[in-house]
């Protein structure tokens, strides 16, 4: 494969990524939309940013293949069946003007908790039995360590939370907290929460509809071990005699550990997964007797290689026990050892292997790609991914192509 060919494959890899995250865009989840009469309405809504929930609702009924964009004003709510985030129709001020919009419903309870997010702005909003409203508006600025940023630290909290501060004075643990922690929705939504179980006991129990905010989250990631077997081609060029190339297949086992990447808020399907894999690998050759010659030895080749693998990997039936899978990315490699016997007609680069070992480390970087399909399995939250892939490397420095078909077992937590 010369550099013409493998630029093509990396320009057709970008082109899959590229238009695999451009289908990814629409993420459809399971959930049901409130109308302003009260019935419900089940199918299946676009899960979005936090920013893009609050402005509208692109839900598609069940029964029908077209999404409808519903705005505040259309329905009362709407609710994701898989982690609960639930938005509702509500008027609050949004700086200094009373608006309508899909507020995500935190808490219900004595004090009602609600958040709404513009850009990078994030607003708050509590609300108490009687209808009193406190705005807390976090623009998240940046501060520093020093004595002056503390002080500014102290004055911007002052700013925003002095309406939360009176609708929660009954509770000075609440105050106290409601200072001293980050303003995040898991945050506020435990302090409110106390506070309404022992301040709001005669409005019943608390209900939190974002009960696990790592769902919410826009990327996930869990750790993965590699174990798998290759068979690497090898073709070595002889200076001397061309026909006469070092070519053999190895057998080379390997083993790695990586990360999976989840991108629920843009698809269930979609994912990107990268490995650090370490294998090995030894082939001889033994040149056919002349007549009339003692033979020759037999020629040894045999090197380490350490593998990083970086790519998307788009699983098609991601809710079920057993789903098929297709990847695709780039690889990065480098042979730490490279071992060679009775190989003095061989170049290996600039480097002539006469002693058998290599003194250059920068002669065996490479660079390639791979592809490959397989399937995923659940066991309980945990996954087993089994693929059979294509690998191709080109040593930049050193006149080495490796082809490697190989089957791989990733065990995903």
């Amino acid at each position: 494969m010369n550099r013409i060919n493998l630029k093509k494959m990396m320009l057709m890899q970008i082109l899959i990524l590229v238009s695999t995250w451009v289908r990814a865009q629409m993420n459809p989840v399971d959930g049901f939309v409130i109308t302003n009469q009260g019935d419900t309405i089940h199918g299946v809504i676009d899960y979005r940013s936090d920013t893009k929930n609050g402005q509208s609702c692109m839900f598609k009924q069940q029964g029908t293949t077209e999404y409808k964009e519903y705005f505040p004003s259309d329905i009362q709510g709407y609710r994701f069946a898989s982690d609960g985030v639930y938005y509702v129709s509500r008027t609050f001020p949004v700086d200094g003007q009373e608006k309508l919009i899909f507020a995500e419903y935190l808490l219900q309870g004595g004090v009602s908790l609600y958040h709404h997010k513009i850009g990078e702005v994030d607003y708050y909003f509590m609300v108490d039995d009687d209808g009193k409203v406190a705005t807390i508006r976090d623009t998240k600025p940046n501060f520093s360590t020093t004595v002056a940023d503390n002080d500014e630290r102290w004055s911007y909290k002052r700013g925003i939370l002095t309406e939360a501060g009176q609708l929660l004075a009954k509770s000075p643990k609440a105050l106290q907290q409601i200072w001293s922690q980050d303003l995040t929705s898991r945050n506020l939504t435990n302090i409110v929460k106390a506070y309404d179980e022992e301040f709001c006991t005669s409005s019943g129990a608390c209900i939190v509809y974002q009960y696990d905010e790592k769902k919410s989250r826009f990327f996930k990631t869990k750790f993965r071990v590699d174990v798998g077997v290759g068979m690497p081609n090898i073709n070595i060029v002889n200076t001397k005699d061309a026909s006469n190339n070092f070519k053999q297949t190895a057998f080379a086992p390997s083993l790695g550990i990586g990360m999976e990447i989840l991108l629920p808020r843009v698809s269930r399907h979609l994912s990107v997964e990268t490995s650090l894999l370490f294998s090995y690998a030894s082939a001889s050759q033994q040149d056919p007797p002349k007549k009339f010659a003692n033979p020759k030895p037999k020629k040894e080749f045999s090197f380490s290689c350490l593998q990083l693998h970086l790519g998307p990997c788009y699983t098609f039936q991601p809710e079920k026990k057993f789903s098929p899978l297709v990847h695709a990315g780039f690889n990065a490699s480098v042979m730490p050892k490279i071992t060679v016997e009775n190989m003095t007609d061989y170049y290996l680069g600039r480097v002539h292997y006469q002693n058998g070992s290599c003194t250059k480390l920068s002669e065996r970087f490479g660079f390639g790609v791979y592809l490959g399909a397989g399937a995923n399995m659940r066991v309980a939250d945990h996954q087993i991914r089994l693929t059979a892939n294509y690998n191709y490397d080109r040593y930049m420095a050193i006149d080495t192509k490796i082809h490697t078909f190989n089957v791989n077992a990733a065990f995903i937590f």
